[in-house]
């Protein structure tokens, strides 16, 4: 466990919390200079490195028995809390439970670099020998990098603890030899994981983070299967197809589904390509598949007349 003369009071029954990074007063020096809509990947990365060193009030470890490569609670200064993952000081592979990390691209956020900070002022030669290492398990994480995908990065650590991670992972693997992005077969391996011997587990770690890319790919497979369900009506004559008193064109439909389908859908159509009715037609087949009893439109005031105009022309349903 690391320490200094500075470190945090105990968190009870959770361990000795890690010392802090030097506080926001002694940095706001070192922040790095704003660039606008010019920023870069590494200005952001920069930037949240600052963060770190000045936004996180205490670092506690979850793992006791991995006081590095392991899971720590952040406590940000704002009051949230998030759980960070460190599997790497190399690499933006490490992973935080937070918005900015699933969002942003990078592979890091302000918690993630406020641990590294922590983990880097408190180390000794301990410390850099088992940095020099790295990770003793088997690492299955989300890699945040670019577009999200499943990663696996192997332990230096061999033994009868490898073998057995190998062997559990096997059927986990695609025809490449790399582990499956399919989230079926994620979701699949989290659960082996789960009930898996103990051998497996002290030689695996599978991060906590995957859940929020889970329930993305469902929502998609749902919206999927429900517009697939919509089209095979839709052929069989038992749906129509527009949904609304309009003859939609081909490029219209594509439009409409992708409205009642998508999810933050937007539809960028050039003036006079049919936008208001698609939209009217896409909030119609909305109201009949799953029951969405209210939209909200809005529009500049010289509008509103013309939408209830052909609101009304189009569908069934009065003005207000």
């Amino acid at each position: 466990m690391l320490g200094s003369s500075d470190s945090l009071p105990a968190a009870k029954g959770k361990g000795r919390t890690l010392p802090c990074a030097r506080r926001k007063a002694h940095a706001v020096l070192d922040r790095p200079p704003l660039q606008g809509w010019r920023t870069t990947d590494e200005d952001e990365v920069a930037l949240r490195r600052w963060r770190g060193r000045t936004g996180i009030s205490a670092v506690e470890p979850i793992e006791l028995e991995q006081p590095i490569f392991g899971a720590f609670r952040v406590h940000s200064v704002s009051g949230s809390v998030y759980e960070v993952e460190i599997r790497s000081f190399e690499s933006f592979t490490n992973s935080c439970s937070c918005l900015d990390h699933r969002a942003n691209g990078l592979g890091t956020c302000k918690h993630i670099e406020g641990v590294l900070a922590v983990l880097r002022q408190g180390g000794g030669r301990t410390f850099r020998v088992a940095a020099g290492r790295g990770s003793p398990r088997v690492e299955v994480f989300l890699d945040r990098r670019g577009d999200a995908a499943p990663s696996l990065a192997w332990s230096t650590v061999g033994g009868r603890t490898a073998g057995a991670a190998r062997r559990f992972l096997a059927p986990f693997f695609g025809s490449d030899g790399t582990l499956a992005r399919d989230p079926k077969k994620i979701e699949a391996l989290i659960s082996a994981w789960r009930v898996a011997p103990a051998s497996v587990r002290r030689g695996v770690r599978v991060s906590r983070h995957f859940a929020p890319w889970l329930d993305r790919h469902r929502r998609e497979r749902s919206r999927e299967e429900a517009r697939a369900a919509f089209l095979a009506e839709v052929r069989e004559g038992s749906a129509a197809s527009t949904c609304c008193a309009a003859r939609l064109l081909p490029y219209q439909r594509e439009g409409v589904l992708h409205l009642a389908f998508g999810e933050r859908a937007l539809l960028a159509d050039e003036m006079g390509l049919g936008k208001t009715i698609q939209a009217i037609a896409a909030c119609e087949l909305l109201a009949r598949r799953k029951d969405i009893g209210r939209v909200l439109v809005v529009c500049p005031a010289s509008l509103k007349a013309e939408w209830e105009e052909q609101i009304a022309g189009f569908t069934a349903r009065a003005g207000p």
